[in-house]
């Protein structure tokens, strides 16, 4: 029997679209990676598996926070006392991360045990824009330290009336759609292109898989490199646009260069590729 289909009012979504790498590193050294994560910028809020945590607070200082829920293993909470002085971004943080800790260990049972030590951040939001749609997505950092990272792109919102087939391909297919525009912080793109263009083009310079030598090609790809760094600077300087993001305000930029690009194609998987450069490159081994 053939069914039609209907429209549906979504009361909430929360889908998670994880990212695994195993990296060349299986020695991490988890502090160390936690503060170049915090002075580069990239994270506000670290959480540790042992529930201690080191935030950045108000004045740019390293704080540290003792985090000691309390609840029976089986009970279906855990309460948590923070500290006074806790800015209210860090608490939000920690409460994200100690929420997954709860789930994860329930899960888990007493082989939690026998999982690498870790540490887990909330990363600066994504927005992905069309004409018709603004979605906010929440990233996060999992980071073992034998050298197993997880990126998570968490898509939480509502929408009072959609097609089953617009929900398949808006949120069940999200990673494989385009978008117009592609919000992201400033900084993140800034150590994405740093890392990259150093070595950018280089594969472009061959033809049937050879490379082509020769000063005229040395010359090309200088150029190329040149050009994309400026563009890289000149979209980077400009002044970004604001979302106000689960109360939150956030500054945010389009990836560089997608600026007026009808044939764009902008995916979130543009995105796991930045957030996945940038958190590699900050790691620190042992």
């Amino acid at each position: 029997m053939k069914t039609e289909p209907g429209n549906m009012r979504i009361q909430q979504v929360n889908c998670f679209y994880n990212y695994a790498i195993g990296l060349n590193v299986t020695k991490v050294d988890l502090l160390k990676t936690a503060k170049a994560l915090l002075e580069a910028g990239i994270v506000r809020t670290v959480c540790f598996s042992d529930l201690k945590a080191i935030y950045l607070d108000e004045y740019g200082e390293v704080q540290v926070e003792w985090l000691r829920p309390q609840g029976r293993r089986w009970e279906n909470r855990w309460t948590v006392q923070f500290s006074d002085s806790l800015p209210q971004y860090t608490a939000k943080e920690l409460a994200f991360c100690l929420e997954l800790a709860f789930h994860e260990r329930r899960i888990e049972g007493d082989e939690v045990g026998q999982v690498a030590p870790y540490l887990r951040a909330a990363l600066p939001p994504v927005v992905l824009e069309n004409e018709d749609l603004t979605l906010p997505v929440y990233p996060s950092l999992k980071l073992h330290a034998d050298g197993l990272m997880c990126i998570s792109f968490q898509l939480d919102t509502t929408w009072g009336d959609l097609s089953e087939e617009d929900f398949i391909s808006d949120v069940v297919n999200l990673f494989q759609r385009y978008f117009k525009s592609v919000w992201v912080k400033a900084a993140l793109q800034k150590i994405d292109g740093d890392l990259l263009l150093p070595d950018a083009y280089e594969s472009e310079m061959s033809i049937g898989g050879q490379r082509v030598f020769g000063r005229k090609a040395r010359k090309l790809v200088k150029k190329m490199r040149r050009t994309a760094r400026t563009a890289l600077d000149n979209s980077l300087v400009k002044e970004g646009r604001r979302f106000d993001l689960d109360g939150e305000p956030w500054i945010l930029h389009q990836i560089a260069g997608s600026e007026e690009q009808t044939e764009w194609e902008g995916t979130i998987d543009l995105c796991r590729s930045i957030y996945a450069n940038c958190s590699g490159t900050l790691i620190l081994a042992t």
